[in-house]
């Protein structure tokens, strides 16, 4: 009858499938559900069983890696398997990212951001890196200073699809300011472009001075 194959059946669930998604075991729970003969359910608990064997062989063979012994709870293997994440999240912040020193923000001027995104995607790529080295406190693979924008301008040459420029300040303690950004297309950056960085580089200088 119908009552007694539905009490037969057998109730699909994530302990019998540990290693399977929840989308997968809807399914599979949807066609044990339709199913009318008890083989095709022993099949599935039998498909369950090895998964779950499985599953349990390459947690062990992580545990062995990690050198956790037996009969430790699941919540103190896990605690010890997320000690090799830490251990490199420790290495990128101290050898990679210069020794723990603090990265100073990012703060566009004006329209420099838009400015920015305008570049083809080789360059805002490479100019996204090269100020990302400035606020780390290095230098940019190729730059040069602009006394004729301030002093402490300096400017970072992007060869990539064009030639484009960044002018950005990073002396002052709190931040790194992009002033302006531009595509040059002459030989000679326009008195514009140096006009409306220096603009900018003044203002930004005059607002320090009020908030002190």
């Amino acid at each position: 009858s119908a009552s007694t194959s539905t009490s037969s059946r057998t109730r699909l669930s994530s302990r019998s499938f540990p290693g399977i998604g929840r989308a997968p075991l809807l399914i599979l729970r949807s066609i044990s559900s339709r199913a009318t003969s008890n083989g095709f359910s022993r099949a599935i608990r039998r498909f369950g069983s090895s998964t779950c064997l499985k599953h349990q062989a390459r947690r062990e063979a992580a545990d062995r890696k990690l050198d956790v012994p037996e009969g430790r709870s699941r919540h103190e293997r896990r605690s010890r398997s997320l000690a090799a994440p830490a251990q490199l999240a420790a290495y990128i912040n101290l050898d990679i990212m210069g020794g723990g020193l603090p990265i100073k923000p990012l703060r566009r001027l004006a329209d420099s951001r838009r400015r920015i995104r305008r570049f083809p995607r080789p360059a805002r790529q490479r100019a996204g890196f090269e100020l990302w080295e400035v606020q780390q406190g290095h230098d940019p693979s190729d730059w040069k200073p602009m006394p004729s924008v301030g002093e402490g301008v300096n400017e970072i040459r992007v060869h990539a699809d064009g030639e484009h420029r960044v002018l950005y300040v990073a002396k002052f303690e709190e931040a790194v300011y992009v002033l302006h950004a531009f595509a040059k297309k002459t030989r000679r950056a326009s008195k514009q472009d140096i006009a409306a960085a220096a603009a900018r580089f003044r203002a930004l200088v005059q607002e320090r001075v009020r908030k002190r």
